[in-house]
């Protein structure tokens, strides 16, 4: 399992063509490192509050090149978690999901996001103390607004 898992990893970095990746490699990425929680979104210009208030999304983006994408909701059973490999440059986040959490909820498999191999590159940009990422939605960006909570 282990084995594989390196497998996997070695090969994503080879082909995002970042083998090696460490802060002298990406220092753009240490604008990421941390925990960010979704904190509210915009959307055709417009700022809303979280639609409800008792999810729970958080980002978590380590130093060595991986991340944690998990959320849940407040008084309810179940989540979804997943880790992925990420490179970040010019404000460009390239992610290859490598691990999903066997308990996640049912629903957790509908979501790209959450699915063993997804590949994906999406806009994320530092803004003052913010995270914006930017999802396509529907002909518009919809952007995810993060706030750092550790």
């Amino acid at each position: 399992m282990l084995a594989q898992a390196f497998s996997i990893l070695l090969a994503t970095l080879i082909s995002f063509g970042a083998v090696g990746i460490d802060s002298q490699d990406a220092p753009e990425a240490e604008v990421l490192w941390g925990n960010w929680q979704f904190h509210r979104y915009i959307l055709k210009g417009e700022t809303h509050s979280i639609p409800n208030p008792q999810l729970v999304l958080q980002y978590e983006f380590f130093a060595d090149g991986t991340n944690r994408l998990f959320w849940t909701r407040k008084n309810e059973p179940g989540f979804c978690e997943r880790q992925a490999l990420y490179l970040y440059q010019d404000e460009l986040i390239h992610q290859e999901v490598v691990w999903v959490n066997p308990e996640n909820s049912i629903e957790c498999s509908k979501d790209m996001d959450m699915q063993l191999g997804q590949k994906n590159t999406t806009r994320l940009k530092r803004v003052g103390e913010f995270l914006h990422l930017h999802i396509p939605f529907s002909g518009e960006d919809f952007i995810y607004v993060l706030k750092r909570v550790r």
